[in-house]
């Protein structure tokens, strides 16, 4: 940024108008001229480094280095090209890190924009208030009965309503029900969006107009809003536009919901018609403009339409760029990513820290990893028995596990004494009995109505499992195979078990039908389902989990599945009863000898870990080490790649969706 901004001070030229080479020469020069005089500084006021090994990051070694590195991850799987929302600096125009992102509190407002209410995607006749008075909406009836009926949504960035693919509404809100199967129309743009009910919904309190801005800088936070206690409920209209291509929390809503992605924007954050938007119908007139002059634009068209309600002074965070101090963009586009949200990763360096010093609410204790070459070496024998549903219990076989009680673990036991049976109990019958105890943990089973799942569906089944970890229930175990899973669940006070598993087999069959382009059920209705009476039966179950993908033949080892995780608590008991029956020391990950001093920092290291996204590792297209990596659009593709050569021995290659991608050794082997 220096560099070019005396570039175009002297010359009145920009990087953009430079060969790439051309202007890395050009900072080469600028940091051998400082380079030359700070070294000196250093030298003059006494500090004595070993200067034969001065390095800077550019030098040869230092990219052979990173070459090397990215080759190791690369081939381990943690590094993956994806399209995501990135932190984009309209001006430099590059990527930013989270932590390149300073927060500044501006003066802004909130714009309340009315979208108009459709029958359908089909029939585009207006609704009209007396309809939704018919329906049961609140408010209603003092409407114009024949006017035609709108939602309110609210924002601080009007502009991005061109990208708009849904309003999303909280589901405890009294008028969802009655908006069910109605649409809404996005005013010049034409577009008819669904109204999705989603949790995530800031829900008004004492009926106001107000708010549910779509930035993380304009207040989305944690995952559930639907109490008025946050203190955004004082704007919100309970309606919120979704536009997942320029905000993150949208972008998770629109993946849960299936939701279309629409880039409105360019590089420059102008609006733009040539980076996904094509539905432009009358809003050509925002075309070509900047974002600040968009914004002032669509108040101006909606105002002439009467379609806006109300303009209220907010003062709220908005991120800004460090380099440029232009206020961020959150930008859709393809990027290579480092997968430091693995548990190879981070799970590794929070399991560094000495056990005295983690806390129990830490990703290191109720997060799920894939299991350790420890515990699979414990339990690789033979001689799995499925859990018993009698009342003594199973008995232990070969490769047994010790009793476990992670934290948040209760035993139970679902045959009270005294009572004859359990039918006092009994929640529900089916197919089969489903028992319930409140805060007690379970064993549940749940198949495939025999599609077979492949790699990619069973990463979304995984995803969907976990959705709610730490938040509705906790998840102990999970095992994903080709047709059935396998799971152990305790469902948090006030959180039912059967809701849970719906949740789960909705969001995966969703997820699942997207990637086959298919619609219809995934799941069966039924499921298996048994309350874990003891830390034996824990142990047991455990061990079941874990042994079934080896009986399958789908692995030789149980820690070679990567569909099965275990809590980290769980690992962590199994490791400790291991240590104490055995002569030798037993090699476990992370060696839990980490000690901050003071103590308080530990928290600040948990935190980190615990709040990382994975890293944005191309993101600077005019300076920085280049990785040859070729791409082809289609898995089957990879032997036509045009290639230096053929695939050497030991070339990495890996598939993402429908594209194949190979990183190679250079001659000297870096």
């Amino acid at each position: 940024t220096v560099v070019e901004q005396r570039i175009l001070k002297e010359e009145g030229r920009r990087r953009t108008e430079f060969q790439r080479d051309e202007f890395v020469a050009r900072v080469q020069a600028w940091k051998d001229e400082y380079e030359a005089a700070i070294t000196d500084q250093l030298k003059k006021m006494g500090c004595s480094c070993d200067w034969e090994r001065q390095r800077f990051t550019m030098d040869d070694i230092c990219a052979r280095a990173v070459r090397e590195a990215f080759f190791r991850l690369f081939k381990d799987g943690l590094i993956y090209r994806g399209k995501r929302l990135v932190n984009w600096d309209p001006v430099t125009q590059t990527a930013l890190a989270d932590d390149e992102v300073e927060m500044e509190e501006v003066d802004g407002k909130f714009y309340y924009l009315r979208y108009p209410l459709i029958r359908s995607a089909t029939d585009h006749t207006p609704v009209t208030w007396s309809e939704l008075a018919r329906a049961g909406y609140p408010g209603a009836e003092g409407r114009g009965e024949d006017e035609p009926a709108f939602v309110t949504v609210a924002t601080t960035r009007p502009e991005t309503y061109l990208g708009d693919t849904a309003v999303a509404i909280n589901p405890n809100d009294p008028r969802a029900a009655a908006l069910q199967g109605f649409m809404a129309r996005l005013p010049l743009v034409g577009r008819v969006i669904p109204i999705i009910r989603d949790d995530f919904v800031v829900m008004p309190s004492g009926g106001g107009s107000g708010v549910r801005s779509e930035s993380e800088t304009e207040g989305h936070g944690s995952e559930s809003h639907a109490t008025t206690e946050d203190p955004k409920a004082k704007y919100a209209t309970g309606f919120l536009k979704v536009t997942p291509a320029h905000d993150p929390n949208d972008w998770a809503i629109g993946q849960r919901h299936n939701l279309p992605v629409i880039n409105v924007m360019a590089e420059d954050a102008s609006i733009s018609d040539k980076h996904g938007w094509s539905d432009i119908g009358d809003a050509h007139i925002f075309v070509g403009l900047s974002r600040e002059a968009a914004r002032e634009k669509v108040v101006a068209e909606f105002k002439a339409r009467g379609l806006l309600e109300d303009i209220r002074p907010y003062r709220h965070n908005v991120g800004h760029s460090y380099r440029s101090h232009a206020a961020i963009e959150p930008y859709l586009s393809d990027q290579w990513y480092c997968k430091v949200t693995d548990d190879r990763l981070r799970g590794f360096a929070q399991r560094a820290l000495a056990a005295e010093q983690r806390s129990p609410d830490s990703l290191g204790g109720t997060a799920l990893r894939a299991v350790s070459p420890a515990l699979a070496q414990r339990t690789n024998q033979s001689g799995t028995e499925a859990p018993h549903s009698s009342r003594g219990g199973p008995a232990l076989g070969a490769g047994f596990l010790p009793p476990i009680a992670p934290p948040g673990f209760v035993p139970m036991n679902p045959y009270p004494p005294g009572a004859p049976s359990a039918n006092s109990l009994m929640m529900q019958i089916r197919d089969l009995p489903h028992l319930t105890l409140p805060g007690a943990t379970c064993f549940i089973t749940w198949r495939t109505t025999g599609q077979k799942l492949s790699e990619t569906e069973r990463d979304e089944v995984v995803r969907a499992c976990l959705y709610r970890h730490n938040t509705r229930a906790q998840v102990y175990a999970l095992c994903v195979m080709p047709d059935h899973v396998h799971c152990i669940v305790r469902p948090f006070d006030g959180h039912d078990l059967s809701a849970w598993i719906a949740s789960v087999k909705k969001h995966s069959a969703l997820a699942v039908n997207k990637l086959r382009s298919q619609t219809g059920h995934l799941w069966q209705a039924e499921r298996f389902d048994h309350i874990i009476r003891d830390a034996q039966w824990f142990a047991q179950f455990v061990r079941y989990i874990l042994r079934n993908p080896v009986e399958e033949g789908l692995c030789a080892s149980v820690d070679q599945y990567r569909w099965t995780l275990l809590q980290d608590a769980v690992h962590l008991a199994i490791e400790e009863d291991t240590k104490k029956h055995s002569s030798e020391s037993c090699a476990t990950e992370g060696d839990r000898a980490l000690r901050f001093h003071p103590a308080r920092y530990a928290r600040t290291y948990e935190a980190w870990h615990d709040n990382l996204r994975d890293w944005c590792i191309s993101r600077q297209l005019w300076w920085g080490h280049r990785i040859p990596v070729w791409r082809a659009g289609a898995a089957e593709e990879a032997v036509n790649l045009e290639l230096p050569g053929p695939l050497p021995e030991g070339a990495a290659v890996l598939r993402y969706g429908s594209e194949t991608c190979v990183a190679l050794r250079d001659p000297d082997g870096a």
